[in-house]
């Protein structure tokens, strides 16, 4: 089976207005050169704290934030007017460089009266559209997605992916987040009532884990 780093990851979320999707699309290789110092040293973290693929992607963005703020200058007590050099700044570098690419990246496919939209994540995120928890679900499996995709060795992909698939019911795809939103199941009314229904998406065809 051809592995492909380039396919986008889908996983469903529950909502409170039916089942929701998160598509992301990996980060260019350009950025991950930026970062490979810190998302490296998260692949570690997450390894040597026997994390793994089934806690690696509830906890990912959390030892990636861990691993950054590691890199930083720290205050010295006896130095107060100790100022960290933007330069010198990982924890920033890093939401700016590669965290905002990925929010940049990732889409939400939600339900509504009229069918299915999408919606860009960091818009969902700004306005709170999901609570916190949802929202800390969501990072950290992108988080662990892009640490994967770039530092597993090809042949270790699928088993990397294998708990994002058993602990979220993620896929990969090649279909864009469009092309995806279109192959999902026509939403129906339920006669007399006004909620909706749906059968669930088929699984892609370019599922690798």
């Amino acid at each position: 089976m051809k592995i492909n780093r380039k396919l986008n990851l889908v996983f469903p979320l529950e909502t409170d207005d039916g089942m929701a999707y998160i598509h992301s699309m990996p980060v260019s290789r350009e950025v991950f050169e930026m970062n490979y110092l810190v998302l490296s040293m998260t692949f570690m973290e997450i390894y040597s704290k026997r994390l793994g693929p089934i806690m690696g992607p509830r906890v990912a963005y959390m030892v990636l934030k861990d691993a950054a703020l590691s890199m930083t200058p720290q205050a010295d007590s006896k130095d107060p007017t100790f100022v960290v050099d933007p330069d010198d700044d990982i924890w920033g570098k890093t939401q700016r460089t590669l965290v905002n690419e990925i929010y940049r990246l990732t889409n939400v496919i939600v339900p509504t009266k009229d069918g299915y939209e999408t919606i860009p994540y960091i818009q969902v995120k700004n306005q709170k559209l999901f609570d916190s928890d949802t929202i800390a679900e969501v990072e950290n499996a992108l988080v662990y997605f892009t640490v994967a995709s770039h530092l597993h060795q090809k042949s270790e992909l699928p088993l990397a992916f294998a708990g994002m698939e058993r602990s979220l019911n993620a896929q990969s795809t090649l279909l864009n987040v469009t092309e995806y939103m279109n192959s999902l199941p026509t939403l129906k009314k339920v006669e007399n009532t006004g909620e909706t229904i749906q059968v669930q998406a088929p699984k892609a065809s370019s599922k690798v884990f």
